[in-house]
């Protein structure tokens, strides 16, 4: 391959138009951690719609369980109602 047709080839990739990635911002990303390997639990959409969050098993672990994002908010918020119900 001459330089010419290299540079030519490496110029193309530079002027390609790549499209912009933008990452989520989950509702519970980096704050959950899996009770039974203690990896970090990670979210990801299904169906391009539903958020689920499951263990990242990095250990080795493969436990395939999913937890769905709204049962994950209603569980928070029963528990915040009831540590605010302890206070009073």
């Amino acid at each position: 391959m001459s330089r010419e047709l290299f540079d030519a080839v490496q110029q193309a990739f530079k002027n390609h138009n790549k499209p912009n990635f933008r990452r989520k911002t989950f509702a519970f990303g980096n704050l959950m951690i899996c009770a039974i390997c203690g990896c970090k639990i990670t979210a990801q959409i299904k169906k391009g719609k539903h958020t689920y969050y499951h263990c990242t098993g990095m250990r080795g672990g493969d436990h395939k369980i999913y937890i769905r994002e709204s049962d994950t908010v209603h569980d928070c918020y029963r528990i915040m109602v009831h540590a605010t119900s302890q206070v009073n």
